[in-house]
């Protein structure tokens, strides 16, 4: 059994390994994490989590692998641009255990966010960045969920939010469900 989530003077991620009688085998602490968003069992028995990191301005994207023993095999951050928020929400693994990660990005110092996919390969290598951006100027775009198939397709679920503000008596803000592969 793994347990994970904010340490408890919340400036780390701690990820913990219990066996079936519920005694505790090993504790992972990660400092440059302190928000878990998610977290998946590889086929190996590896450990891939993705998480959000507090920075002096603004949030980043931690991703990473922790073995079966609790040691981190790789960590990667992702920053779109200094100051901005990036927010990781959900996480698959592909057939050949490559990492999908899903969330958002905001434009520098906008209040625009784009959705955002980002993908590694199984040893911390990065493969792909694709954002998804609806049609306003004012949007607040993210994936909130992904599914990898077998057949190796990826499809992922969020929102789109678009905000009218040149109209704001009469708003015309919109929530839109999203699903693309």
């Amino acid at each position: 059994v793994y347990v994970g989530g904010i340490s408890e003077n919340k400036t780390s991620m701690d990820l913990l390994k219990y066996d079936s009688a519920g005694n505790q085998l090993w504790v992972f602490n990660e400092p440059t994490a302190d928000s878990l968003a998610d977290m998946i069992l590889g086929s190996s028995g590896d450990i891939y989590l993705t998480a959000m990191k507090r920075v002096s301005i603004g949030k980043d994207i931690v991703t990473l692998k922790v073995s079966e023993n609790g040691q981190l095999l790789w960590l990667q951050a992702y920053n779109h641009a200094a100051g901005s928020d990036d927010m990781p929400y959900g996480m698959g693994l592909d057939p050949s255990e490559n990492v999908i990660v899903v969330g958002t990005q905001e434009h520098l110092y906008t209040t625009n966010y784009q959705a955002l996919l980002l993908q590694y390969d199984s040893t911390g290598g990065f493969l792909v960045q694709r954002t998804y951006e609806s049609l306003t100027t004012y949007g607040k775009d993210k994936f909130t969920d992904v599914e990898c198939l077998a057949s190796g397709r990826v499809l992922v679920t969020g929102q789109a939010y678009e905000v009218n503000i040149y109209n704001a008596i009469n708003s015309t803000d919109r929530h839109d469900i999203m699903a693309a592969n």
